[in-house]
């Protein structure tokens, strides 16, 4: 009878220091990130983040970044028809983050965002707003702090979904 009040406060306890924030997050994927730069170098880790970045397209004479890829919906409906041409403006390895940003985004900002798997690389990508004319998607993308005002997590891109 003792143990049901004392097997009470431990669970109690697990259940609130289990508790993942985004500082948290952060701290271990600043921590990671530094030993990930100190096995392989920081000039070829730099390389790396250069190649990831890079402009590879040329959309009405403007340089951009622009992936070509099979993705899925994720956050939306099945039924949910994607446009071809998104704005991604997060990648996220886990789906919790990617669908809690995107969540933020609707919230604060009053957007369109949804997250997509994005098949090449299994990335969870964070899209702010999607066109079938990648024009448009361009217009948007060099317009974009006029859309969004909290700070963006990495530089915003385009994805052509396949």
């Amino acid at each position: 009878m003792k143990r049901i009040p004392l097997l009470a406060l431990v669970l109690t306890l697990m259940l609130t220091a289990c508790h993942t924030t985004e500082e948290n997050y952060k701290r271990a994927y600043d921590i990671a990130k530094e030993k990930r730069i100190e096995s392989i170098g920081e000039e070829e880790y730099a390389k790396i983040e250069a190649e990831k970045t890079k402009y590879n397209a040329v959309i009405a004479g403007d340089s951009v970044r622009l992936i070509r890829a099979h993705a899925n919906v994720v956050d939306m409906d099945k039924d949910f028809v994607v446009p071809r041409y998104c704005v991604v403006v997060a990648e996220f390895n886990q789906v919790f983050n990617a669908t809690s940003y995107a969540a933020r985004l609707r919230e604060e900002e009053k957007l369109p965002s949804f997250v997509l798997k994005v098949a090449r690389d299994k990335n969870h990508v964070v899209v702010i707003k999607a066109f079938d004319e990648k024009v448009a998607a361009l217009s948007y993308l060099k317009s974009i702090d006029k859309h969004v005002k909290m700070k963006l997590l990495t530089s915003p891109w385009i994805l052509e979904k396949l």
